[in-house]
């Protein structure tokens, strides 16, 4: 059945969004909700470090995945800002043959702070946690195909149901392509394949911080996809140094199953802002 998927930044409306369409879609068909209330986690817990956030997106997406099984209309409600996580969710719907949507809360920063504060304790986003939420969210895009039908939601407009229903429901069903149907790698060749993505990082940040001052920022570009994330240089940092970055993050994310390029390499990208 359909997937709406739902992305935006913390505390921006997503939730209420997620209840307005359960509201108007469960008179015609079975819908559920899949977020963190669902999942039983506690919002900071979940992006308290990178290997939590890998865990909490791991588990929400087999519970979609599971849900979309079913004959049910799956509305995933999260934060949803890493590229390449909606590119796995919009291939879980590709793979059924099923309609797709994203729903793109654009709630400006300035307001997220101020309804993160009226929340209740237990509901709230450390300041931590939120700023660095805000700073790494990649705004959907549709220069991406995965990000498409794309329907900006403004928290000050009214909100056109029907639109949705039109698109998300009665629009037309993705195909997979012969050419990106999913395959199975082995573990070697992806094992590899990250090695080279994490080297090519480390070599554009240590080029460009032979010549850069602290605070300067740059992009990075991951050679593999042309996707392109950016580093703020804070300090000078040794050859010695950026590898043992490397290998602190390889030992992190381990035991995760981390397949795609994009997902990897947004990661990676963001473990180095943080400790270099």
């Amino acid at each position: 059945m359909p997937l709406i998927l739902i992305s935006g930044l913390p505390c921006s409306g997503k939730t209420t969004l997620a209840k307005k369409l359960k509201e108007k879609f469960e008179k015609k068909m079975r819908v559920e909700v899949i977020n963190i209330e669902k999942l039983g986690l506690n919002r900071n817990k979940c992006h308290f470090d990178l290997k939590s956030e890998i865990q909490f997106r791991g588990s929400f997406k087999s519970t979609v995945n599971r849900a979309l099984s079913g004959n049910t209309l799956v509305i995933a409600d999260g934060i949803n800002g890493i590229k390449g996580f909606r590119y796995e969710l919009y291939c879980s719907a590709r793979e059924l043959g099923t309609t797709f949507c994203l729903l793109y809360c654009t709630t400006s920063s300035d307001l997220v702070w101020e309804w993160n504060n009226t929340r209740e304790e237990e509901a709230k986003y450390s300041s931590e946690i939120l700023d660095d939420l805000i700073q790494k969210f990649e705004k959907p895009d549709t220069e991406n195909y995965w990000d498409r039908p794309l329907i900006p939601i403004d928290p000050n407009s009214d909100l056109d149901l029907d639109q949705i229903e039109k698109i998300a429901i009665q629009g037309r069903k993705l195909r997979a392509r012969q050419a990106t149907k999913i395959h199975i790698k082995r573990k070697s060749n992806i094992l590899f394949e990250q090695g080279k993505i994490a080297q090519d990082v480390l070599d554009q940040i240590f080029e460009v911080m032979k010549t850069a001052q602290s605070g300067e920022t740059f992009n990075v570009i991951c050679f593999y996809t042309q996707t392109k994330k950016k580093f703020m240089i804070k300090k000078k940092a040794s050859l010695p140094k950026l590898l043992r970055v490397k290998k602190q993050f390889t030992k992190t994310i381990e035991n995760l199953n981390i397949s795609q390029p994009d997902e990897y390499f947004t990661l990676f990208v963001d473990y180095c802002q943080k400790n270099i």
